[in-house]
Parts: C-alpha cells; sequence; structure tokens
C-alpha cells in the first residue's frame, strides 16, 4: 500500500523534476512481489528519477539487474 501511494502521490504532481525518493518500501513483499514491484519502479523511472534506499540483499540484487541502474553504496554495507 506504501509504494502505491507514493507513486500515486508522484504521479499527481506531474513528476516536476522532483526525485520520487523511496526508503526500504519492500521490505515487506514477498519475493514475487518485491520483483514486480521492481520491475514497475524501473519503468517510473524512465519519467522521473528513482532514489531508492535498501539495506535488503533481494532487493539491491533485484535492481541491479537493469543495466541503468545507478548504486552508491553508504554505510556500513548490506545485510
Amino acid at each position: 500500500v506504501m509504494l502505491a501511494l507514493k507513486l500515486a502521490m508522484a504521479g499527481e504532481t506531474g513528476y516536476t523534476g522532483v526525485p520520487l525518493i523511496l526508503d526500504d518500501v519492500l521490505l515487506d513483499y514477498d519475493s514475487v512481489r518485491k520483483g514486480a514491484a521492481c520491475d514497475l519502479l524501473h519503468e517510473v523511472s524512465s519519467e522521473v528519477q528513482v532514489l531508492y534506499f535498501t539495506c535488503d540483499r533481494e532487493t539491491y540484487n533485484l535492481f541491479m539487474k537493469y543495466d541503468d541502474c545507478n548504486e552508491f553504496k553508504m554505510g556500513i554495507g548490506l545485510n
């Protein structure tokens, strides 16, 4: 629900150049839903910059399958 609300709010603003910032909103998703959500966020990233913060190794690996995904590591690493 949290991801859907954030995407709806971002869509209503018309993606006016402000990045969509998400902090581990997929953490409670199972693997199938997490993969589908990553695909959706990748699609959204063609219209707006998406900044996704995660400490979850599975989510990180799902995003890294896209060639145009950039990573910036912060802190002591992923769990």
